[in-house]
């Protein structure tokens, strides 16, 4: 059988990682989970700060990126590709080096711009011919966009739809669980898949069959890069023709292995440890959620 290639198109972002009180988010304004544009000049005022300047440190993100590198480490037998777009400069060498640290393959276009940044301020907290998946990737842009997100999905391109449980409620406002939410969105792909943070996830076909993903208890380091995590370890166990339930399950795992980490990076040796001990155990009772894809 030919090796299966996944192509990610999305913004490689440097993340600049630091951790604050929570005190000192609040003295800055800023909204725990939150997000917001800020020009070159406010990014270097804010990484200037003693508090934020300290523990700072830079890694390779954004959610595609962040999607392929644990997908390239547990999928072995995949061959995993980015697309996107960095700028002449040195961050793009640091784009570069993270994927190949993680056996991705980079496509990279160059702008005459700067290579996109992010800061990430964390606290601690107790058809184509393919298959398409579509992550909603902030509440923000859910709440600003649904019309034009709604009309991409209308036509019948997206096959798995990520999102959080802040994002199904927005693109479903009057719905009141996540079943109704998942049932709505079902309308649109053949696959809904929702990240609930601590409480796991859940999952539900266009055909109605339902899984819980459940987490366990563990320390939490910081939540950066989670929710790509869990999308890397959903996509994993799709591409595995796992059921829906380990699907559920395996993203649940992943995303804790990131919780548990500084900033997005997990560590690779901990992603092939879990891939080892999924590999060894026992066979799924269901049929694989990928036949619900290639129906």
């Amino acid at each position: 059988m030919a090796t299966p290639k996944v192509v990610l198109v999305g913004d490689p972002i440097i993340d600049v990682v630091a951790h604050i009180s929570h005190e000192d988010l609040e003295k800055l304004n800023f909204e725990a989970g939150g997000c917001m544009l800020a020009e070159e000049q406010e990014l270097q005022a804010l990484l200037a700060m003693p508090e934020v300047h300290s523990t700072a440190r830079r890694t390779l993100g954004g959610s595609a990126a962040n999607v392929s590198k644990s997908l390239a480490v547990l999928g072995r037998d995949l061959s995993v590709h980015f697309c996107g777009m960095v700028g002449a400069d040195d961050a793009s060498q640091l784009v570069v080096a993270g994927f190949a640290s993680h056996h991705v393959v980079p496509e990279l276009l160059t702008s005459d711009k700067s290579t996109a940044s992010c800061v990430c301020l964390t606290f601690s907290s107790t058809r184509r011919g393919a298959i398409v998946s579509l992550d909603l990737a902030a509440v923000e842009i859910v709440r600003g966009r649904w019309d034009a997100i709604r009309a991409l999905l209308e036509q019948g391109l997206v096959d798995v739809l990520f999102c959080n449980d802040q994002e199904a409620g927005a693109a479903a406002p009057p719905l009141r669980t996540l079943q109704q939410a998942a049932t709505f969105l079902c309308q649109y792909v053949k696959i809904c898949v929702i990240s609930r943070g601590p409480e796991g996830s859940f999952i539900r076909s266009q055909g109605g069959e339902e899984a819980l993903g459940t987490t366990g208890t563990v320390r939490v380091h910081d939540t950066v890069g989670a929710g790509d995590a869990f999308t890397a370890g959903a996509l994993w166990a799709l591409l595995a023709r796992r059921d829906l339930p380990s699907v559920a399950s395996i993203g649940c795992r992943v995303g804790t292995l990131a919780v548990q980490t500084d900033g997005a990076e997990i560590d690779r040796a901990r992603l092939e440890e879990l891939r080892s001990h999924i590999a060894n155990a026992a066979a799924d009772a269901g049929p694989p959620a990928w036949n619900v894809l290639t129906k």
